[in-house]
């Protein structure tokens, strides 16, 4: 059987007795990411009110987070344009699923209301 050396003050234990016995520092819980997603509260502050953008500049700014954050959507390939929260989509795409992807993750950012998606998908 495996020993662990003690040291001052804990005596030797087995490798079964560390691994079974519960531990005096528990890990703490994972942060959630804040309910509102992007656009939502600032998650060095805390918890609280997810933050609304209140201009155009600012949707625009939080729809392109969105698609850095997204794994597949490039950041910068396309043009996105807001006019009373109501964003635009232009520039060219490789495929259709991607033409769909950026209006879906775009249509769930905080303060948009609608997205006309005019993204054309490229021809091979």
């Amino acid at each position: 059987m495996w020993a662990v050396r003690g040291t001052r003050g804990n005596p030797a234990r087995t490798l079964h007795e560390l691994v079974d016995s519960p531990r005096s520092d528990p890990m703490p819980e994972c942060q959630l990411p804040p309910e509102g997603g992007v656009g939502g509260s600032d998650p060095m502050s805390g918890p609280g009110n997810p933050l609304f953008p209140e201009t155009d500049q600012e949707v625009m700014d939080a729809v392109r987070t969105a698609f850095f954050l997204d794994p597949i959507l490039p950041e910068n390939a396309f043009e996105v344009l807001s006019i009373d929260r109501v964003v635009y989509l232009r520039g060219v795409v490789p495929t259709l699923d991607m033409k769909r992807r950026a209006e879906s993750v775009a249509g769930q950012v905080m303060g948009v209301n609608r997205v006309v998606n005019e993204l054309k998908v490229a021809v091979p």
